[in-house]
């Protein structure tokens, strides 16, 4: 308990040295991205997805889901996300819960506040959006070079969705991070439409290598609301 206390502190006093205000939860982000879902290897997660050490052991490679998102409102202003979910694992709170385990957002704020708020591992990178008769190309890289770059082509007509017909264990998602667990389950909705996927180019070392990843399907949700709620937590990371 005390080290997570020291922890927010230590997040607040960064975000006030950099002229930057917390953003408490919930959040509610508005926005455009695209949702890919993908099979592939146990070994290939192992591999390149950064799964936490303390959650390999527990690790069901069932559906990996790869999100870009444009978010044009937030709490901490807009930014752009890049992010990889490998499957589920067993949390502190005995259950299974999908969980990222590498993003990239280009939002210091965004950084400190997703680690604080939800133990998400965001790092930072710098994201180049760009539409060409019909497709969107995105590169995302930092001061050593783009290392994600993909292609999107939407098609067919729009459809709603909204996660209120999910079920929440579908939509919960626990973190581990600086021996805390977090649990929290989203909610949003939206209109999606499919999309073709051509994963360019991307650098293993840095980012889940998507030209590996089978891809099952692919979309673009437009226009949606995502609420990210207040996480419970449970202190340590081992599931009993």
């Amino acid at each position: 308990m005390f080290y997570r206390i020291f922890l927010s502190m230590l997040a607040l006093l960064i975000l006030n040295m950099a002229g930057l205000h917390a953003a408490d939860p919930p959040w509610t982000l508005r926005g455009d991205g695209y949702l890919v879902i993908t099979k592939s290897s146990t070994a290939d997660n192992l591999a390149d997805a950064a799964i936490p050490e303390a959650l390999a052991d527990s690790y069901v490679n069932d559906i990996n889901i790869m999100m870009l998102v444009d978010y044009q409102e937030s709490p901490v202003g807009p930014y752009g996300e890049l992010l990889y979910m490998p499957g589920n694992f067993r949390f502190a709170d005995g259950r299974r819960h999908f969980s990222i385990t590498k993003i990239f957002v280009d939002s210091q704020q965004s950084l400190v506040d997703g680690r604080r708020n939800w133990g998400i591992p965001k790092e930072l990178a710098d994201f180049h959006f760009s539409d060409e008769d019909g497709d969107t190309w995105v590169e995302v890289g930092d001061a050593d070079g783009v290392f994600a770059e993909m292609r999107f082509t939407p098609f067919g007509p729009s459809f709603p969705v909204n996660t209120f017909w999910i079920a929440p264990i579908f939509r919960t998602l626990g973190q581990v991070l600086d021996d805390t667990t977090f649990v929290f389950t989203l909610a949003g909705e939206g209109r999606a439409r499919f999309a073709h996927f051509d994963p360019i180019f991307f650098d293993p070392a840095r980012f889940p290598d998507m030209q590996t990843r089978k891809v099952i399907a692919a979309v673009r949700v437009e226009n949606f609301t995502l609420t990210f709620p207040v996480a419970d937590t449970i202190d340590g990371v081992a599931a009993p």
